[in-house]
C-alpha cells in the first residue's frame, strides 16, 4: 500500500495498522494469542496454585474514648500470615498464623472463591475482582479481592468483609515449589509496624542477611517503641523453610516468628509469635 495514501487518509491508516496487528498476532501463534487474552481479563483459572498472604487491622468495632486530653478510637487489632492454595475452578484451602491482643491462633480450612463481579457500574473493571469464603477453623471468614492488573494472576489485594472487621492485605504466588532454606538467601530489607502489649505502638525498619542454609547471620534495626527511638545491631537467628514455603524463625535473643516465602524467595511475610504474646506485629522481608 502506498505510504502517501496511508498518511493522507486516517481511515486507511487505521485499517492498515489493524491488519498489521492481526498478522503479527497470527505469526506469534496460539500461545501468544491465549496469553494476550489472559492479560486483558480474569477468570477462575487466573488464581491457581499456592499464594502466601498477610493482612491486618482492627479486629472489631472501635469505641470512641473521651479523656481530658481529647478523643480517640480504641479497639482490638489482629494480624495474620498464611498460605492459600487455589484449584483454578473455584475451590481453595488455607492455613494461617494469627496474632492479636489474645493468644496466638493457628487455623486451617477449606472454602470457595469466585472471580468476576457483575454488580459494578463498569463491568470491564470488575472482571478481575472477586470474593471468597473459608470454613473450618476460619469459621466463615469472608473476603473480597482484586487481582492486580498486569500481574497475570500472580498477585492480588484483599479486604476482610466480615462485619466489624477493618482489615486489608496482599497475596503473592509462592513460586516454584518445593521451597527450602535455600529459598531465603541474600540481603533483605525488613519493615514492621504493629502493637506490642509490652511497649505499645511499635515500628521498625532495617536489614537482614540470610545465608540460604538456615542462618540469619546479621540484623540491624531502627525501632520506634511508643515514640521512643532505639537501634539494634548484630542480632542473629536461625530459620527453617518447609517444602510448602512456610517459615519458622527463632532469634538468639528470644523472639520467634512464623510466616511464608513468596515471589520465589524475593519476599517473605511473617508475624511475631513469642516468647509470650507481644501482640500483632507483622513483618515483611524484601530482597535488595
Amino acid at each position: 500500500m502506498h505510504k502517501g495514501l496511508i498518511d493522507r487518509h486516517p481511515t486507511v491508516r487505521n485499517l492498515g495498522l489493524a491488519l498489521l496487528a492481526s498478522l503479527l498476532s497470527l505469526a506469534a501463534g496460539p500461545r501468544a494469542q491465549a496469553q494476550d487474552q489472559q492479560d486483558r481479563g480474569c477468570s477462575q483459572q487466573s488464581l491457581h496454585g499456592a499464594y502466601g498472604y498477610n493482612y491486618g487491622g482492627p479486629d472489631g468495632p472501635a469505641i470512641l474514648v473521651t479523656t481530658t486530653t481529647g478523643k480517640f478510637w480504641s479497639g482490638p487489632v489482629a494480624s495474620a500470615v498464611g498460605l492459600m492454595t487455589f484449584d483454578g475452578v473455584g475451590g481453595l484451602r488455607a492455613q494461617e498464623t494469627r496474632t492479636s491482643t489474645g493468644p496466638v491462633i493457628r487455623r486451617s480450612g477449606t472454602g470457595t472463591y469466585s472471580v468476576g463481579v457483575s454488580n459494578f457500574a463498569v463491568p470491564s473493571r470488575a472482571e478481575c475482582m472477586g470474593s471468597a469464603t473459608l470454613g473450618g477453623d476460619f469459621g466463615g471468614l469472608t473476603f473480597d479481592f482484586m487481582i492486580v492488573p498486569g500481574s497475570k494472576g500472580r498477585e492480588f489485594s484483599l479486604i476482610i468483609t466480615n462485619p466489624g472487621k477493618v482489615q486489608t492485605g496482599v497475596a503473592r504466588e509462592t513460586g516454584d515449589e518445593p521451597c527450602s532454606d535455600a529459598s531465603l538467601e541474600g540481603t533483605y530489607r525488613v519493615q514492621s509496624a504493629g502493637l506490642s502489649l509490652m511497649f505499645g505502638p511499635t515500628a521498625a525498619v532495617g536489614m537482614r542477611i540470610l545465608d540460604g542454609a538456615g542462618n540469619l547471620t546479621w540484623a540491624e534495626d531502627t525501632l520506634s517503641r511508643n515514640g521512643q527511638i532505639m537501634h539494634r545491631v548484630g542480632r542473629s537467628a536461625t530459620y527453617s523453610v518447609l517444602a510448602d514455603c512456610t517459615i519458622s524463625e527463632v532469634f538468639a535473643d528470644g523472639p520467634t516468628f512464623e510466616g511464608v516465602v513468596v515471589a520465589e524467595g524475593r519476599e517473605a511475610y511473617l508475624v511475631r509469635t513469642g516468647p509470650g504474646n507481644t501482640g500483632p506485629i507483622p513483618v515483611s522481608y524484601k530482597r535488595w
